[in-house]
């Protein structure tokens, strides 16, 4: 078993369905601990490109979504991280990983240089575009309205009250996050 360096830098991302399960994303592949980060384990996939984004299915811990440097879009992992074959998007790259608890059976992945700026799943594998074109950097999803959501973009914060039906440019300029105060 490999160990996660302590110097390297990562993405972290824990199972909303297993307890103590934590997944780490770095420039050297993909780890997983079972015992809350206290010991890990390289898994899946290793490559020369940097993973940029991460995110688990909070209904389906064997579905984790990846972005990988190089505009190469997504991978997902079916099987907990032992395989991390490419998605229908191939393009892009994933700036973040969202789901609301209203709704934990849709996934998002927020995108840049894609043929939109945002893909919702049900499954991790296929993705269809609901985000307006161009660049977007994050988004905020209700947790108690899943069709209540923010996206932060090179035009500024888009709003949609539809699920990603219709969007309204709320405010112009570029925004590169959306916070949530809670």
């Amino acid at each position: 078993a490999s160990a996660l360096s302590r110097a390297e830098s990562a993405l972290i991302a824990f199972s909303a369905s297993e307890i103590g399960v934590v997944y780490a994303a770095s420039r050297t592949g993909m780890y997983k601990s079972t015992d809350n980060g206290d010991t890990w384990a390289q898994i899946g996939t290793t490559s020369s490109m940097y993973i940029l984004g991460m995110g688990i299915k909070p209904n389906n811990s064997n579905t984790i979504v990846i972005g990988k440097s190089g505009g190469v879009g997504l991978h997902c992992s079916i099987d907990g991280g032992n395989s991390f074959p490419a998605t229908n998007i191939t393009s892009g790259f994933m700036r973040q990983f969202a789901w609301s608890a209203s709704e934990p059976n849709r996934i998002f992945a927020v995108m840049g240089s894609s043929t939109s700026s945002l893909l919702s799943s049900n499954d991790g594998v296929t993705w269809a575009a609901v985000g307006p074109t161009g660049n977007a950097w994050g988004m905020y999803i209700s947790p108690t309205n899943s069709l209540f959501m923010l996206l932060a973009h090179d035009n500024g914060i888009y709003r949609t009250t539809d699920g990603g039906l219709t969007w309204d440019l709320a405010f112009s300029g570029v925004m590169k996050s959306v916070a949530e105060y809670g």
